[in-house]
C-alpha cells in the first residue's frame, strides 16, 4: 500500500536492446516499468510521462546517449547504468551517468540494490511534498474550526474542518461593508489534487478576498448582487491563476439587514431550506459552473426571503462522500436532510448538535475529506 501510494504518478523507464542478453525482472521493481528500444521512442515519451528513474542496460549503449538525455530531460530524473563491469562504469562516469548497478551481483542484492534507488526517489518526493506541507502548516492564515455571528435578524454559525489537521481545499470567510449594512459569506472548496488542494488555496483566497473588498469599498451596497460578485471572479480566476486541472466550487450568500437573502453558487452543492412553519424542507435550485473553467460563464442568483426560525443549510461534500461505518454505504444529501428534519424544529438550532447527531446517526467513525457547513437562522 506505501508503495501504490507513492509510485501511483512514477514510472522506471528500461532502455535496452531486444538482442540484449540481459533480462531485466520487473515484477521484482518497487515500480511500474517501461522498456523501450532506441532513443526515438525514448524522446517521444519524457516529456509525457511521469519518470523517477532511467534504467539503461549497458549492451544498449551505444544506442541510447547519455548526455543527449541529460539535456532533453533537463534532469528531472535520475540516470541508472546496469553495468556489465567496472571498466564500462568508468566509461559512462565520464559521460555523465549519475548512478549505476554492476549487472553480475547475486539476484537478490542486484535488485535490493535498484529497489533502493527506487525508495530514494521516494524518500525525495516526500521531504519536499512534507516541506511544503509544513510551511503551509504554519502558515499565518488559519480558519477557525468554528465562527459565529449574529446580524440583524439572523444568526451565523460555520463549522470548517480540514482533513488530517493540515489546511484543505475548503475555505469560508465572512466580510462586511464600511456601513456594516450587509454580510457577505463565502463557502467554497479548491478541487484538484495533483499537489493537493492546500497548496492553492492561499492563491484563490488572494483572488477572492481583494476582489470581494474591492467591491464592499468601491460599489454600493444596492448594487452588489451574490451573481455579480462570482461573475466578476470568475473571471479573474480563468484570465489570471491559468492553474490546469484546478478548479474551484464557491457559494456567496449577501445578507442584508431589510433585503432578502441574496445566493449565487459556483458548481456547488445545493443548499437546503427548512422552512419552520410547516417543517418542510426543500433543495434550493440553484446551480453554475465552477469557477476558472470559462471565463464568460453567467450565474443566476436566488433572492430569499426567511420567516422566523426558518434555516438555510451550506455544506460541502465532505460531509456526504463519507461512509456509514455498520453498513459500509457512502451517505447523500439524503442523509443531511434526515438530520434537518429531525432538529430543524429547534428554534436555536445549534451547529455543533448539528454535525454529533449526524455523526452518531449515520455511524461515522472519520471523515476523510474536509468538512465545511455553514448555518444561517432567521430569528
Amino acid at each position: 500500500m506505501e508503495y501504490n501510494i507513492n509510485l501511483r504518478e512514477g514510472l522506471i523507464i528500461y532502455c535496452t536492446t531486444k538482442d540484449s542478453d540481459f533480462q531485466l525482472k520487473t515484477e521484482l521493481l518497487y515500480a511500474k516499468v517501461k522498456t523501450v528500444y532506441n532513443s526515438k521512442e525514448l524522446f517521444e515519451i519524457t516529456g509525457n510521462l511521469k519518470i523517477w528513474l532511467l534504467l539503461i542496460d549497458s549492451n544498449a549503449i551505444n544506442e541510447f546517449d547519455i548526455n543527449k538525455i541529460k539535456l532533453s530531460s533537463n534532469l528531472e530524473f535520475s540516470i541508472v547504468l546496469l553495468a556489465n563491469n567496472n571498466n564500462e562504469i568508468e566509461t559512462q562516469i565520464d559521460n555523465g551517468i549519475g548512478n549505476f548497478v554492476l549487472k553480475f551481483l547475486p539476484e537478490k542484492l542486484f535488485y535490493h540494490q535498484v529497489n533502493a534507488l527506487i525508495a530514494r526517489e521516494i524518500e525525495v518526493k516526500n521531504k519536499y511534498v512534507n516541506a511544503i506541507k509544513l510551511a503551509v502548516d504554519n502558515s499565518p492564515i488559519r480558519f477557525e474550526s468554528k465562527a459565529k455571528q449574529s446580524f440583524g435578524n439572523y444568526q451565523i454559525s460555520i463549522i470548517h474542518e480540514p482533513f488530517e489537521h493540515i489546511p484543505g481545499g475548503d475555505f469560508y470567510e465572512i466580510l462586511s461593508n464600511p456601513e456594516n449594512d450587509l454580510k457577505i459569506i463565502i463557502v467554497g472548496d479548491v478541487m484538484g489534487k495533483k499537489w493537493g488542494a492546500w497548496f492553492f488555496v492561499n492563491a484563490y483566497l488572494a483572488y477572492i478576498r481583494s476582489t470581494i473588498r474591492f467591491l464592499l469599498n468601491n460599489t454600493p451596497s444596492s448594487e452588489l448582487t451574490a451573481s455579480g460578485i462570482v461573475e466578476h471572479l470568475n473571471k479573474q480566476i480563468t484570465h489570471d491563476l491559468q492553474i490546469a486541472e484546478v478548479f474551484t466550487t464557491l457559494s456567496i450568500i449577501i445578507i442584508h439587514k431589510e433585503k432578502p437573502i441574496n445566493i449565487a453558487t459556483a458548481g456547488a452543492m445545493k443548499p437546503l431550506i427548512y422552512k419552520y412553519k410547516d417543517k418542510s424542507i426543500n433543495q434550493l435550485n440553484i446551480t453554475g459552473m465552477l469557477l476558472g473553467i470559462s471565463d464568460d460563464s453567467k450565474y443566476h442568483q436566488l433572492e430569499l426571503e426567511l420567516e422566523p426560525f426558518d434555516k438555510l443549510l451550506f455544506f460541502s461534500d465532505g460531509y456526504t462522500e463519507t461512509y456509514n461505518s455498520k453498513t459500509k454505504e457512502m451517505l447523500s444529501t439524503e442523509s443531511v436532510i434526515e438530520v434537518l428534519q429531525k432538529l430543524g424544529k429547534n428554534e436555536k438550532l445549534d451547529i455543533t448538535l448539528f454535525e454529533e447527531t449526524y455523526i452518531k446517526d449515520f455511524n461515522i467513525s472519520y471523515f476523510d475529506d474536509d468538512r465545511t457547513m455553514l448555518l444561517i437562522t432567521r430569528e
